[in-house]
């Protein structure tokens, strides 16, 4: 055993070390996909990384890439300044850190906990940290595992302040766009959980869409391509939504509410003639339909966003009829169908003028995927390197 309270160390050095950056110990507790990106971000920058895993096996090859593996979470934590938790989930974390030893190795320590949770679940674990006499930091890891360690991942922070100033440069070894959000653990999670979702929904629209793309004969190469093309349109509009939720502008100069319902029955109809499940479309078409029934067709379908906040307190009532919307929609547009043959041939001329274009599509995609860009927001330096230097449970919780 080291002194670490480790069983084992690799005696292989560990590769693409970089000189220049500091040589501190972290600990890192879990190694599933993520805690293992996080490890081996860690030590291609130079740290001297003490893990922990349930699964000790599964630690085996982190180990031989040059970390110290530790015998108990007790142990791992007491070997490090500070240590990330990386867990399945919030149960989990609660079991570690209810473990032997590990309330009294938490004193005068930083615990950063990047295990997925619910945003009140942080503020138990975040209290109990601090009577335990340690530093504690909530956080939302933005990306896949894949994405751990370039400089244009993001992981968002919140918690003691002097926590995340003194161990800034470690967090940005694990993700470029490393950001500080306040004093309050929950503001990572709420944040965590609201990218979250948006980035996962995208992810799933397009699952869903492709679906419906393969029935009309298009590859899912030229599906691809047509969804990269159409990835700048989609900026611009969540560019012009955050305006205008933030100024309370909800004009319909650009795409009203029942402009957008009448093209989203359409794709429903087309969804339900294919007999492929369109929930996620389904979804959205809800929340157009109650807003236009509520009066705001004429407005710019930013104003959902507006809506949904206010009808917060109702939310229960609110939920079951956007349910009643969305169980009822396609079932109403395929009773329909047949007496839509226009819209129907309409949709299908779309899809076929989708084919015509689908060459320059895949010049276009071709450009985007050679040269990554990032797109900087107007007025802002958006840089990955501007961006990190001036972003600034149970008894526990976790992230």
């Amino acid at each position: 055993m080291s002194r670490h309270g480790a069983a084992t160390k690799s005696k292989r050095k560990p590769q693409g070390r970089n000189s220049v950056t500091l040589q501190s110990r972290v600990s890192i507790l879990g190694l599933g996909n993520m805690g293992a990106a996080l490890a081996r971000a860690l030590l291609r920058r130079g740290h001297d990384v003490v893990v922990w895993n349930r699964t000790a096996d599964r630690a085996a090859p982190i180990v031989a890439e040059g970390a110290v593996l530790s015998a108990s979470p007790a142990a791992a934590i007491a070997a490090s300044p500070v240590s990330i938790m990386c867990l399945i989930d919030h149960p989990a974390a609660n079991a570690v850190l209810d473990s032997e030893g590990v309330a009294e190795a938490l004193a005068g320590k930083t615990l950063a906990q990047l295990t997925s949770a619910v945003p009140e679940d942080v503020s138990d674990q975040a209290a109990w940290a601090k009577r335990c006499g340690a530093r504690y930091l909530a956080g939302g890891i933005m990306v896949f595992p894949s994405s751990i360690g370039r400089p244009d991942a993001s992981i968002v922070y919140a918690g003691d302040s002097s926590a995340f100033a003194e161990h800034r440069d470690l967090f940005n070894c694990l993700a470029g766009l490393s950001q500080y959000l306040g004093e309050d653990p929950r503001v990572a999670v709420g944040a965590y959980c609201s990218a979250g979702i948006y980035a996962l929904g995208s992810i799933a629209l397009f699952l869903e869409t492709a679906a419906l793309a393969r029935h009309y004969g298009l590859s899912i190469e030229t599906y691809y391509g047509l969804a990269r093309a159409s990835a700048d349109l989609v900026l611009d509009r969540v560019r012009d939504g955050a305006d205008r939720i933030a100024t309370g502008r909800f004009d319909g100069d650009e795409a009203t509410i029942d402009m957008v319902l009448s093209a989203m029955n359409g794709f429903c109809a087309a969804f339900a003639q294919t007999g492929i499940d369109a929930r996620m479309t389904r979804a959205f078409t809800a929340h157009l339909q109650a807003a236009s029934a509520a009066g705001n067709g004429e407005k710019d379908m930013a104003s959902i966003a507006e809506s949904l906040w206010t009808a917060r307190g109702t939310a229960g009532s609110a939920a079951g009829t956007l349910r009643g919307h969305a169980d009822s929609l396609c079932d109403s547009e395929s009773g329909r169908v047949e007496s839509e043959k226009e819209l129907m041939l309409a949709a299908d001329e779309r899809f076929r003028q989708a084919i015509q274009h689908a060459e320059i599509t895949a010049r276009l995609t071709d450009a985007f995927t050679s040269q990554p860009q990032f797109i900087e927001p107007p007025g802002s330096d958006a840089s990955p390197a501007g961006m990190a230097a001036s972003s600034s449970p149970n008894k526990y919780g976790a992230v």
